[in-house]
């Protein structure tokens, strides 16, 4: 463990009404040891500016609980339904091929926008044929 270390990808702040949530994502570097790579998070008072946090106490991360933040993907499953169910009627590309395939991350906004690609896919192979 002689040559680790770790290297702050991402911060996040999330600011509510009482209090500040603070998210590190770590990457380890070389030999680390388990807990380094990943979200940290801890929570502050509101009346702790956001420079304060930055300039005293994000060098501590390491020492915060490993905690992932909310994923806000701005989709619901309800609407995912609705964009894919609008993509078949407009282009006419039969369901199973409008399927979000090639998706990974499983991300609702990820998979829909496969499946806009693969309506639109189908739409420029159906036009390139006439």
């Amino acid at each position: 463990m002689g040559n680790s270390g770790s290297i702050i990808k991402e911060v996040r702040f999330v600011i509510e009404d009482e209090l500040t949530q603070v998210y590190v994502f770590s990457e380890a570097v070389d030999d680390c040891p388990i807990g380094v790579q990943g979200w940290h998070h801890k929570t502050f008072p509101k009346s702790m500016p956001v420079i304060d946090v930055l300039q005293n106490h994000i060098a501590e991360y390491l020492e915060w609980p490993l905690n992932a933040p909310e994923s806000h993907s701005g989709i619901t499953g309800e609407e995912q339904d609705r964009i894919r169910s609008l993509i078949i009627n407009r282009t006419g590309i039969p369901e199973h091929e409008c399927d979000g395939s090639g998706c990974d991350s499983g991300d609702p906004i990820d998979l829909t926008l496969a499946e806009i690609s693969q309506g639109i896919d189908y739409l420029r192979t159906k036009n390139e044929t006439k």
